[in-house]
């Protein structure tokens, strides 16, 4: 080298890492048109006249709305003020069959819309919370688990549900990387349109949001208060327009639905403590509770005859609880929980087993994610919620494979996580990426990465 030479300093080639950086949004856009392609391949292969369980309920429901019959019953005493389901997903169908969108595959395909938002939602969860290669890789996930497409065409709530949870773990995430009232207000309406679509996903707003401003660093003890109410506040206020339209329609008070009652009768009838519907339901016990036309008044009969059978079969809970879990995972009498499920669903039976498997083999990676997540005290409690929710709805009604769905989001993303550590550990891509969002720890420290 001459003395009028420059040394050149050479760059060093990019890792996996850095590509899915640098190319997210590209590799984004390309998963969902993957899930757009099964989504739409599981749709229109389906020639099904007849579209069982809730899905009839919602279509129907949905198609007596776009009438200008309003939330009325589609089944049993047909016509009568219904609060079933909250509202969200009996809206959106009712807007689609009024712009003219009124048949299964119409309805079918708003799902489809609704699982391509899932896939680019987990994407950017992954790529918030881990790194654009998680993202990546969550996306792929979704795009392709069963237990998202097929609930999709089956015209059920828990999809937009899901969609809906997703927009509120990313606010979140932003919520602890810097908490403001503005944000506070957002995350509140959000939890409020999220139970508006699945009621029991209200809890979050306890089980989430009051922890992450509670423990949010810089604040101080008013301004914590401030925002807690804030969000509380605005939560309320978005449900709140359904919840005094039901004080109209029925004699006791209707926050959400009419089907907690039923559904904690259904998982508690005397049947299901032993025998061969052990850990599941049993509608016989809903159609015995009869003497008023009012939905309210028979949801809060079914609620106390369900506390009834409680008490006189605690000593069964030791074997009714597992086995709840048990068919919650299609581990117990697998082939009978995927049987019932098909046949309430009227679909084919290998589509159930295609879902209950793919959650079988998420579900070791998603438990290594969240270890190792744990372990660098990375911030997951919004992925771990729903699943606290899960675990207490099922303990005290029954299980079933859809029941997990709502926490399915964040089995997704942390399974995602726990692929990528392993593929790390494998020596593949091990330069470690800086997290997108440095969230401050507990003790209000900001950590990395």
């Amino acid at each position: 080298m001459t003395a009028t030479e420059v040394p050149t300093a050479v760059s060093p080639a990019p890792t996996p890492r850095d590509r899915a950086e640098t190319h997210f949004h590209a590799l984004l856009f390309g998963v969902a048109a993957l899930g757009a392609g099964v989504r739409l391949t599981y749709v229109l292969r389906d020639h099904r006249r007849f579209i069982g369980g809730d899905g009839w309920d919602y279509h129907n429901s949905a198609l007596r709305l776009a009438k200008g019959l309003g939330y009325t019953s589609a089944i049993g005493d047909v016509g009568r003020p219904y609060a079933q389901h909250p509202p969200g997903w009996v809206t959106l169908l009712g807007f689609v069959s009024w712009l003219g969108g009124r048949s299964n595959r119409a309805h079918q395909l708003v799902g489809v819309v609704i699982g391509i938002g899932i896939v680019v939602v987990a994407g950017l969860i992954g790529r918030r919370y881990f790194s654009a290669r998680v993202g990546v890789i969550a996306a792929v996930l979704a795009a392709i688990y069963p237990g998202f497409w097929v609930l999709e065409g089956n015209m059920l709530s828990e999809p937009l549900g899901l969609f809906v949870l997703g927009l509120l773990i990313l606010a979140v995430a932003g919520l602890r990387e810097r908490p403001t009232l503005l944000g506070s207000i957002g995350v509140g309406a959000l939890c409020g349109l999220l139970a508006l679509v699945r009621s029991e996903q209200l809890f979050l707003l306890l089980i989430v949001v009051v922890p992450v401003l509670l423990f949010a660093g810089k604040l101080t003890h008013r301004q914590r208060a401030t925002f807690i109410v804030a969000a509380g506040l605005t939560c309320g206020l978005v449900i709140s327009p359904w919840t005094i339209y039901n004080t109209t329609r029925f004699r006791d008070p209707v926050i959400l639905s009419t089907n907690d009652g039923n559904l904690l009768v259904l998982g508690n009838c005397p049947s299901t403590y032993s025998g061969k519907l052990l850990g599941f339901y049993d509608s016989r016990c809903l159609i015995r509770i009869k003497g008023s036309p009012d939905r309210s008044v028979l949801d809060r009969r079914a609620a106390s005859q369900a506390i009834h059978n409680m008490t006189h079969n605690v000593g069964r809970l030791p074997v009714v609880v597992p086995a709840r879990f048990g068919r919650l995972l299609a581990v117990f009498r697998p082939s009978q929980t995927v049987r019932w499920v098909a046949e309430w669903m009227t679909t084919k039976e290998w589509l159930i087993w295609a879902w209950v498997a793919s959650y079988w083999l998420l579900l070791p990676f998603a438990v290594i994610g969240a270890v190792k997540a744990f372990r660098k005290r990375m911030f997951i409690l919004p992925l771990v919620g729903p699943l606290l929710i899960v675990v207490i709805t099922v303990a005290v009604s029954y299980g079933e494979p859809r029941y997990h769905t709502p926490s399915d989001l964040g089995v997704v993303v942390l399974a995602a996580f726990g692929i990528d550590r392993l593929i790390a550990r494998r020596g593949t891509g091990a330069t470690p990426m800086p997290s997108r969002i440095r969230l401050p720890s507990l003790r209000g420290t900001s950590e990395s990465r």
